[in-house]
């Protein structure tokens, strides 16, 4: 897979991903920011997670979805909380995992879960 359609994935499952068309779409814009609008329920549907302005961006944070190392990226989302850098690791800060309960996908809830009965 080139690195554009990677970047443009969401993580589903361990090795498994939603892959657009090679021809970028507007769905498949939607960035990251360490204090997103929107969140994921399910797999890779997108919900609000407070109101939204109308001409406003949606984001939701990456960590939310995705568990792999391959996108690693500088954050560049300007908000006080910024990470710095976004990581195929941050769904297992549990400052993350208690600000996102509820919002994380299906694959992240049972490896957060499976953390959690570790310990």
């Amino acid at each position: 897979m080139n690195e554009d359609r990677q970047s443009r994935s969401i993580q589903v499952d361990h090795d498994l991903y939603i892959v657009s068309s090679d021809v970028p779409e507007p769905g498949d814009m939607l960035n990251h920011s360490c204090e997103p609008n929107c969140g994921v329920i399910g797999s890779a549907v997108l919900i609000a997670m407070r109101d939204i302005l109308v001409g406003e961006e949606l984001t939701f944070d990456y960590a939310m979805t995705d568990a792999s190392d391959y996108d690693e990226f500088p954050c560049l989302c300007a908000e006080a909380t910024c990470r710095g850098v976004v990581t195929g690791a941050d769904w297992r800060d549990p400052a993350l995992q208690a600000k996102y309960q509820g919002y994380f996908s299906q694959y992240l809830i049972r490896r957060i879960a499976a953390l959690t009965d570790a310990h």
